[in-house]
């Protein structure tokens, strides 16, 4: 789905977990997603400017941190 999207030009925002796998062009490997947001506090946004690579699909990265349902 989301390399026809891709194909397309379609815009589209899906969460992900904290321990997906993202590969990082910048580091030249695989970190979970948490490390991208780890400084933020609760509700803090950030968008990495750079590409980075999800399931094999290029995509750009932007999140925020927000309470867990086990309240951390």
């Amino acid at each position: 789905m989301a390399g026809f999207l891709n194909n397309e030009n379609i815009r589209d925002y899906i969460e992900i977990r904290n321990n997906f796998k993202i590969y990082s062009f910048k580091k030249q490997g695989e970190i979970k997603a948490f490390w991208f947001f780890i400084n933020l506090k609760f509700g803090e946004f950030y968008h990495d400017p750079k590409i980075v690579e999800l399931h094999g699909q290029q995509c750009y990265l932007s999140g925020n941190k927000k309470i867990g349902r086990d309240g951390k």
